[in-house]
């Protein structure tokens, strides 16, 4: 039961670890994408 304590603290910073560098990664491909469209090379 002492070790369940430190792995649920463990998962819930886990999950927002992942997820704050997910939103990150989209707004970066988003931003480029409906700026320069960096998909299609002129």
């Amino acid at each position: 039961m002492t070790r369940r304590g430190p792995q649920a603290s463990s998962s819930e910073l886990t999950l927002p670890v992942p997820l704050a560098t997910r939103g990150t990664k989209r707004r970066v491909m988003l931003e480029p994408a409906g700026g320069s469209s960096p998909k299609r090379p002129s």
